[in-house]
Order: structure tokens, then C-alpha cells, then sequence
């Protein structure tokens, strides 16, 4: 039998019994029993792992899926992280951990950064920049963060992929593909999504984050949106001296919008930081229905004059003309206390719930307008 004509999940053998032994570990027994008959067949005994007991039982569900991603690693962390955004498909007390996700990694040694950069720019490092400085300002399970100076004096920071990063998320997203056809076909007409789909949605958008001449092109694009606006700053991207696997861009010194202690301790107005972000999030939607779609804590600076300085924009997302105006139908809804105006367009962007589930989604809906509709913008949390 040529090697090509075996299934490629048999390749993968030993990534498969990892994924399973941390499902285990982490007390995931329903989703392995779901698969388990399949692989057993396909792979035999062997295939699953001795785990002697999972974790303490007292963690909820939620907190167990974001350990077991963040010790799978980088394609489950991406994963997770995008599905904390998607309260349609997991429920809020899940999404609320999976937002926790933390995507910090061991620094690789420069020596190695080094050859990507210089391999990317096709001559040596120094022909570009004057400086540039060993200790990470960031190190994630894709890139890892350096500060350079270019020729002309500018500060920039550059995004370095990491050397075998797109083999390991193209070994998971096999493997996950695999499990959830499984899953699905055992669950058909169970679960309200469809586990296939939901992989498939993430690979896409784990390639399109891959690349960082689109996520350059990103950033040109948020810039000219913004261009008349000056309580935004946009970096500019160097399209000159990046690559798919280098991104160049202004290096950008300011204080994460979570740090609430130092933004008042520097002078800075929380209010008016909360009135632009709220601004900024509004324009990228109703105004040009391409918007951020990582906006979380570590993604947002604030710098002098109260300025918004958005960064990481791999990730972003689109929105036709009719979603735009179902959204507005929601706001509007929000705003004059009309809890079936909201119902009535989350049913039309297919946003489901249970019919039993209608009651206790409109309660929901009407104490979270009543708890902040007439609370003054000082006493929010931004």
C-alpha cells in the first residue's frame, strides 16, 4: 500500500491520542464516548490514552474547555477565542471563560526569528533596519513580536510568524474535521449547529489570519476609514518590507483600554474613551460593515489626547446591507425599550432560540436594557 493511499489521520496518530488524552483529562468523557466506537474501528486500542482521573469536578464546563485549549495549543486557543465571540453557538457562561483564553508562549530564540525575517525580505536584516532588538515585546503561539528601527528613523514592530506554525494548525484542523463529522453524524438533529460547519467557518478564518500581507492590507483599509476621524490612530503598515509570514507596522506606545488605574493616573478621560470606543465600534458597523472582530482588552490602546489606537487585525468580518439594517433595527429597539422590535430582528439574522426559551430570552433582554438604559456613562465599565 503507497504511504499517499492511507487516510492522513493515521499520519497523525500520535496528535490524535494528545487531543483525546487532554479531552480526558479535563473530564470531556461525553464528547470522546461520541467518537470513540468510530476510532476504534478506523485505529484500534491504541489510539486512546491512560489518563489516571481528570480534574477536579468543581471547575465548570467553561473553565475546563479553556485549560484543555490553552494545553492543546495554538489552533484550539484560535479556535476558542473565536468561539467566545459567538454567544449564537456556545452559551454565555462559556463564551465568558473561552474570552479569558490566554495565547502567551514560550519566546523562541532570535537566532531562529532571525532566519524568518531574513528569509522574508530576501537579504540581510541589517540592509533594512537599524536596530533591531532581540527581547519580544510579545510572544504568541503564531508570531512573535520584535521592536526595529527602519533607515529613516521609524519605530516600527514586526510581526514574525513562527517557524512550523501553519504545518501544526493544518495536522489539528485535519484531526478536527475528522472528529467533528464524526460527532455530527451521531448528533444529527441534537445539536443547534452543525460541528462541520463550525470548523470549516474556523478554517477559514485561521488561514485568512496566517496571512500577513492581508492583515497589512487590513490595516490600510482601517486607515482610510479613519482618516478624517482624529481620535483614531491607525499605524501604517510597510507593504515594502513585509511578506505573508512578516508583517512591518508602526510601533505604537500606549496603555491597554483595561488598565483603568494608569489611564486615570496619566490624566486621561475614561468618559470620553468610552464615548469614541463606542463611536469607533458603531462607525466600523452601521458606516462601513467591515469591523475589528478581535476587539478585546489587549487589542485596544488608548494614548495621549484619549486617542483610540486599535491593533492586531488579523481578524476581521463583513457585513452585508440587510444585516446592517437588522442591527439598526436592534439598537433602535434597545434604546426605546422595545423588546420585540429586538426579538423580531434577532429572528431575522437567525439568531434561534427554543420556543420554550422565547420567555427567558425576552426577560433577559428586558433586565439587561433596564440595568444600564438609564445609567449615566460615568458609572459604566469601558
Amino acid at each position: 500500500m503507497k504511504i499517499s493511499s492511507i487516510p492522513r489521520t493515521w499520519q497523525h496518530l500520535r496528535r490524535y491520542r494528545q487531543i483525546l488524552g487532554v479531552l480526558l483529562k479535563y473530564g470531556f468523557d461525553d464528547v470522546v464516548n461520541i467518537v470513540r466506537k468510530d476510532l476504534l474501528l478506523r485505529f484500534g486500542s491504541k489510539l486512546f490514552p491512560r489518563v489516571k482521573g481528570g480534574l477536579d469536578s468543581g471547575m465548570s464546563r467553561g473553565e475546563r474547555m479553556r485549560l484543555a485549549a490553552e494545553e492543546l495549543g495554538p489552533t484550539f486557543v484560535k479556535m476558542g477565542q473565536i468561539l467566545s465571540l459567538r454567544p449564537d453557538i456556545i452559551p454565555p457562561d462559556i463564551a465568558s471563560e473561552l474570552q479569558k483564553l490566554q495565547d502567551r508562549v514560550t519566546p523562541i530564540p532570535f537566532k531562529k526569528i532571525e532566519e524568518v525575517i531574513r528569509s522574508e525580505l530576501k537579504k540581510e536584516p541589517n540592509e533594512v533596519f537599524t536596530e533591531l532588538i532581540e527581547e519580544p515585546l510579545a510572544a504568541a503561539s503564531i508570531a512573535q513580536v520584535h521592536r526595529a528601527t527602519l533607515h529613516n528613523g521609524k519605530s516600527v514592530v514586526l510581526k514574525v510568524q513562527r517557524p512550523g506554525i501553519i504545518t501544526t494548525i493544518k495536522v489539528d484542523l485535519e484531526i478536527l474535521r475528522d472528529l467533528a463529522q464524526i460527532i455530527y453524524k451521531h448528533t444529527e438533529g441534537i445539536l443547534n449547529q452543525n460541528p462541520v460547519s463550525i470548523v470549516e467557518e474556523f478554517d477559514r478564518s485561521i488561514h485568512r489570519e496566517l496571512d500577513f500581507l492581508q492583515e497589512g492590507h487590513n490595516i490600510q483599509r482601517f486607515g482610510r476609514m479613519f482618516a478624517d476621524d482624529p481620535t483614531v490612530f491607525i499605524p501604517t503598515f510597510y507593504p515594502e518590507v513585509s511578506s505573508p509570514r512578516l508583517l512591518v507596522m508602526d510601533y505604537v506606545e500606549g496603555i491597554k483600554s483595561s488598565r483603568l488605574d494608569e489611564i486615570a493616573r496619566v490624566g486621561l478621560d475614561r468618559v470620553i474613551i468610552a464615548k469614541r470606543g463606542a463611536r469607533l465600534i458603531l462607525r466600523q458597523i452601521f458606516e462601513f460593515g467591515f469591523f475589528h472582530a478581535d476587539p478585546h482588552p489587549g487589542n485596544i490602546l488608548v494614548i495621549e489626547d484619549n486617542v483610540i489606537a486599535p491593533l492586531d487585525y488579523g481578524m476581521v468580518g463583513y457585513l452585508d446591507e440587510p444585516v446592517i439594517d437588522e442591527l439598526g433595527e436592534v439598537l433602535t429597539g434597545i434604546v426605546h425599550k422595545d423588546l420585540r422590535r429586538v426579538l423580531r430582528s434577532f429572528e431575522q439574522l437567525g439568531i434561534s432560540h427554543g420556543a420554550g426559551d422565547r420567555e427567558s430570552l425576552e426577560a433577559d433582554l428586558g433586565d439587561f436594557i433596564n440595568r444600564y438604559h438609564e445609567v449615566p456613562l460615568q458609572q459604566l465599565q469601558i
